[in-house]
């Protein structure tokens, strides 16, 4: 933390029940854990879909979604980071909605990066995800 807002902090903790504040402050922060994602996006020709922005979402268990974007490198890589470390599925789309890819089960629950692979792209289902 910085200077600057620790003092802030130090000046409302002051003006305030500064016996809450530090109760409040000196709790731990459990963040939830998260996984990271990389794929080789290819089209259906089993080439790679170079600088290509896509869109997704991770599809979990209690019905909840997380949606993700990102843009492929020069060779294809699609990397996303901090999807909430749970099994789930994974449905990817380029932005121009002419590919699409569903996963099956993916357990991303140990927090570990996920590296799909080489992901071959299939005709889009307009309006699937």
């Amino acid at each position: 933390m910085a200077i600057e807002d620790t003092l802030l902090l130090q000046r409302w903790a002051a003006a305030h029940d500064a016996e809450a504040f530090r109760e409040l402050y000196s709790r731990p922060i459990t963040l939830p854990r998260t996984c990271d994602l990389a794929a080789i996006l290819l089209d259906p020709s089993g080439s790679p879909r170079p600088e290509c922005r896509s869109i997704g979402e991770a599809r979990y268990g209690d019905g909840k979604k997380e949606s993700f974007s990102g843009r492929t490198d020069r060779e294809g890589r699609l990397e996303v980071e901090g999807l909430p470390a749970l099994p789930m599925t994974l449905w990817i789309e380029v932005e121009d909605k002419t590919a699409a890819w569903e996963s099956g089960p993916i357990d991303g629950s140990t927090g570990k990066p996920i590296d799909l692979g080489k992901v071959v792209l299939g005709p889009s289902r307009a309006g699937d995800g």
